[in-house]
C-alpha cells in the first residue's frame, strides 16, 4: 500500500502553524522572562499612583477603573503567559501529528487553541483580553481549515 501524500493545502496550513506557534512561543517566553519583579511592579504602581495624585484635574471614574484593571492584569500576567505557553505546546503536538497525516493531532490542536486563547480571556476578562478574542477568531478559521482536511488523514 502506497503512503498517502500530503495535500498542498494541508502542507501550507502546517507550515503556517509551525511558524506561528514558534513566533508566539518565543514572544510569550520573552514576555515571561521580561516581567518585572514584585518589587519593580510595586514601585511602578506607586509611581503611577503618585502621578495621578499630582494631577490638578480629577480623572473620570472610567479612567480610574481602567487603571485598576491594568494593575490587576499585571499581577495576573505570569499565569496568563504560562497558560499561553502550555496551549502553544499542546498545539505544536497536534500540528506535528497532522503534518504526519495523523487524524489524532486535530483534537490536541483544538484543545491547545482553546487553552491558549480562552484561558487569558477568562482570567483577564473580555475588556483586557480583547486581543485574545481577535486571535481566537483567526484560530477558529484554522480549526475549520484543518477540519476540512481531516478526510486526508488516517
Amino acid at each position: 500500500m502506497e503512503p498517502k501524500t500530503r495535500p498542498t493545502f494541508l502542507n501550507v496550513l502546517c507550515i503556517l502553524s509551525f511558524t506561528w506557534i514558534g513566533l508566539m512561543f518565543f514572544y510569550n517566553l520573552l514576555n515571561y522572562v521580561m516581567l518585572p519583579s514584585e518589587e519593580e511592579y510595586l514601585m511602578q504602581q506607586e509611581m503611577i499612583e503618585e502621578m495621578m495624585d499630582e494631577q490638578t484635574t480629577e480623572l473620570p471614574s472610567f479612567f480610574e477603573g481602567i487603571m485598576d484593571k491594568s494593575f490587576e492584569a499585571m499581577e495576573l500576567m505570569p499565569m496568563v503567559l504560562g497558560i499561553a505557553l502550555i496551549g502553544l505546546l499542546i498545539r505544536l503536538f497536534g500540528v506535528i501529528f497532522m503534518f504526519k497525516m495523523k487524524r489524532k493531532g486535530f483534537y490536541p490542536y483544538v484543545i491547545g487553541m482553546l487553552i491558549h486563547y480562552i484561558g487569558p480571556i477568562v482570567i483577564l476578562g473580555p475588556l483586557l483580553g480583547i486581543q485574545y478574542i481577535f486571535l481566537l477568531i483567526v484560530g477558529i478559521g484554522f480549526i475549520i481549515m484543518y477540519g476540512l482536511n481531516i478526510k486526508h488523514m488516517t
